[in-house]
C-alpha cells in the first residue's frame, strides 16, 4: 500500500531521523568536553552522563528552518547542579543550561545509592530480611542539601502483603545517608 507523505514532511526527513550512534556518541564527547573545560581550576570532577536524545527546536519565525540537537544531561555532583547540553549535528555545543527539578534517576544512580545506604548499620539490619524489595523515588520534601538526593523505599512481601520496613534518603552528591527511618522506630 502506497502512503501519502506531505511535502513538508518530506523536506523535514533528515532533521526528523532518529538519532544514530555515531551522533548521540560524538554529542555526549563534546558535552563533556565542554564541561571538564569549563570547571573551576582544582575543582574535581564528578558527573555522570545521564543520557543524549534527539531535540528538535521550533524557530520563533514559522519561515525558518527548525534546528535539530542532540540534548545531553549531565549530572555534577560536587556543584549541585544538573546541565543540558544542546549540541549541534557536527558536535558542537550550542547552548548550556543549569535545569531545575531532578531528571530521572541513571540505574547506576539507584545502584551508587544502594550500596551508600548498605554501609549503614540500620539499612544493613533490614536488608537481612526476607521477601525485601526495594523501590527508587524522588523525595516529596527537597532537602536543603542541595545535592542530587535518592529516596529508597525498602519493602516486604508478607504474606500477600506488602509493610514498609525502612525509608532511606541518599545524598549522591555528598556520597552519604541523610536519614534512614526504620519501620516501628524514630528517624534518624
Amino acid at each position: 500500500m502506497k502512503t501519502k507523505v506531505s511535502v513538508h514532511t518530506r523536506r523535514h526527513a533528515r532533521l526528523l531521523a532518529p538519532l544514530h550512534k555515531r551522533e548521540e556518541q560524538r554529542a555526549i564527547r563534546a558535552a563533556v568536553q565542554r564541561f571538564n573545560a569549563e570547571l573551576p581550576d582544582g575543582q574535581q570532577a564528578r558527573y555522570r552522563v545521564l543520557g543524549a536524545e534527539l531535540l528538535v527546536e521550533k524557530p520563533e519565525v514559522p519561515s525558518k528552518h527548525p534546528n535539530r540537537f542532540v540534548e545531553v544531561l549531565i549530572v555534577d555532583y560536587p556543584g549541585r547542579r544538573n546541565l543540558q547540553f544542546l549540541v549541534q549535528e557536527r558536535g558542537q555545543v550550542a547552548r548550556v543550561a543549569t535545569i531545575e527539578g531532578q531528571p530521572p534517576f541513571h540505574e547506576e544512580e539507584i545502584q551508587e545509592a544502594l550500596r551508600i545506604a548498605g554501609s549503614d548499620p540500620r539499612v544493613a539490619a533490614v536488608r537481612r530480611r526476607r521477601g525485601l524489595f526495594v523501590s527508587a523515588h524522588v523525595p516529596p520534601r527537597s532537602p536543603a542539601t542541595g545535592g542530587r538526593v535518592i529516596q529508597l523505599h525498602y519493602v516486604l512481601a508478607v504474606k500477600q502483603r506488602y509493610e514498609s520496613a525502612a525509608s532511606v534518603l541518599v545524598d549522591l552528591s555528598d556520597r552519604r545517608v541523610l536519614s534512614v527511618g526504620v519501620a516501628g522506630q524514630r528517624e534518624g
